[in-house]
């Protein structure tokens, strides 16, 4: 589709968003009401930054029923909890159309990377997301897609995968990198074709791991809970390729816009989930904006990433890597009352985790003793748990939060 067309969808969209939510969400119709901005100021693109920023500490501390749609019908929406892999897990509510057009999204860029209808996908998953039934196109045999858990051990995860013979492999950056650790520790063999890792930063070690054991073409998704797939990966691999039709993506340095090349924070707004808006909201990912065209021939502007959602990786007493996504939510997905958290292993048989949270939660020892038995499912109960409340976590720069961090050094090679 030609650029400007796509601008120009864009721009509808985004007038759109921005006159439902001042009409609609008392959240954003209080914040615009306090810059003195009405939805009539927002002609252009560019105009979209005289609306202030919207902060996760904002949407964590404001009740949902403030947040969302005054029209929403709820029992037509998800409610989805983020990875919380800034320690700050928020519950976002997801509309039918929005969940739709996700799937739309999906389609294209597994068509482009070079998926069949008829490949077998086998997808690594946070059993909270397990589909409880398979969409409409599988039960005809299209895009058949075994879900494991990922806290089955992944020596299981491994065996599920040899036996089922996925054409395609999709999971947590880490997750499918242990897996390729396991393989090439063991000497197994696993060939899918192509392989999709997301939520998490991607590095290069992790990337020559995966396709050097595989063999397999690897393509990374820039997927968040709040704005669903945002960017991916081409045949190029030329950067990302941004959805711009469903999320508008800022790249801002101090208040400012970035120039072409120039690393920003990230800045998201949502374009088509109507029952709980997301406008010029801090994502806590840092990337890069560039105006040069892809070799692909898309016409979806490119992006690239320079940091963003990691965790190191964790070991327990008898030695078993683990993921940091086990922490995404988990053990407190269930739990009121917690603002912010931060997993530090100290040594392979102590976990402390730091907590900030109310007073409530502070006195609830049956809270505390339930996520000591979560950890220990995964960690065995030889590890010890060590809970510590504190007034604030501080970030380990200026923009960076570590949710996970091991004392203990631990490399996949």
């Amino acid at each position: 589709m030609n650029k400007e067309i796509l601008k120009e969808i864009q721009l509808r969209r985004l007038k759109e968003i921005i006159s439902h939510a001042y009409l609609n969400v008392p959240f954003y119709h209080e914040k615009f009401e306090k810059a003195k901005i009405k939805p009539e100021d927002i002609k252009t693109l560019d105009d979209l930054e005289k609306i202030p920023l919207t902060t996760k500490a904002e949407i964590q501390s404001t009740p949902l029923n403030y947040l969302v749609s005054r029209y929403v019908n709820l029992n037509n929406c998800d409610r989805s909890l983020t990875s919380g892999t800034t320690g700050m897990p928020l519950t976002i509510i997801i509309d039918r159309d929005y969940m739709d057009f996700q799937v739309a999204l999906f389609a294209r860029t597994y068509f482009e990377d070079g998926v069949k209808l008829w490949h077998k996908m086998m997808r690594i998953v946070d059993p909270l997301y397990l589909p409880k039934k398979g969409d409409w196109y599988q039960k005809i045999g299209l895009m058949k897609t075994k879900y494991v858990s990922l806290f089955e051990p992944i020596e299981k995860q491994f065996s599920i995968a040899k036996k089922y013979k996925p054409d395609i492999l999709r999971g947590f950056s880490s997750q499918i990198a242990l897996l390729a650790y396991h393989a090439r520790e063991n000497g197994e063999v696993l060939k899918p074709k192509i392989i999709f890792t997301s939520a998490e930063y991607l590095d290069k070690a992790s990337r020559n791991l995966i396709e050097s054991t595989f063999l397999s073409q690897l393509f990374d998704l820039y997927i968040s809970t709040e704005f669903g797939l945002m960017a991916w990966e081409c045949k190029a691999h030329s950067g990302y390729h941004t959805n711009i039709e469903s999320v508008m993506i800022e790249f801002v340095k101090d208040g400012e816009p970035v120039t072409d090349g120039e690393s920003g924070e990230i800045i998201c707004t949502n374009l088509v989930n109507r029952a709980m808006p997301l406008i010029r909201y801090d994502l806590g990912d840092v990337g890069i904006p560039t105006e040069e065209e892809c070799t692909c021939g898309s016409t979806l502007p490119l992006i690239r990433l320079v940091e963003g959602r990691t965790g190191d990786f964790l070991v327990t007493p008898d030695n078993r890597i683990i993921s940091p996504t086990i922490f995404f939510p988990y053990p407190f997905n269930d739990v009121e009352g917690i603002k912010q958290f931060r997993i530090i292993q100290e040594k392979k048989d102590k976990l402390i985790i730091q907590l900030v949270a109310d007073e409530d939660f502070k006195r609830n020892e049956l809270a505390l003793e339930k996520a000591r038995k979560e950890i220990w499912k995964v960690f065995g109960e030889n590890m010890n748990v060590e809970f510590q409340f504190l007034d604030k976590i501080k970030r380990d720069n200026e923009r960076k939060y570590r949710k996970i961090v091991s004392k203990i050094p631990i490399h996949l090679t």
